[in-house]
């Protein structure tokens, strides 16, 4: 119960004009406490496992970076042969608008 009442006070108070204000305000605080988590996960990482990590970490990544490119090419005619414009027109692959 009390969740709920903070998740509505929450989004209640998020949409009030004062919370850009807060939000500002506290900046500053936020930066400090993202410095601070990555400081702990850079602590916490152990360096012998780099050496195992290395090579699937590498091979993942240029997986990903071919699925990327392949994704990109694709993403014109959107897989189905057809091209959606700016404007909502659309039109066959290889015709021009």
């Amino acid at each position: 119960m009390r969740l709920e009442l903070a998740f509505i006070g929450g989004v209640a108070f998020a949409t009030s004009p004062i919370a850009l204000y807060i939000a500002d305000s506290l900046k500053i605080l936020r930066d400090f406490f993202l410095v601070l988590f990555f400081f702990s996960l850079g602590a916490s990482f152990n360096l012998e496992m780099l050496g195992e990590l290395f090579l699937p970490t590498s091979l993942l990544g240029y997986l990903l970076m071919v699925a990327k490119a392949v994704g990109i090419s694709r993403l014109p005619t959107m897989g189905w042969g057809k091209t959606i414009y700016c404007d909502g027109s659309r039109s066959k692959a290889g015709s021009s608008k």
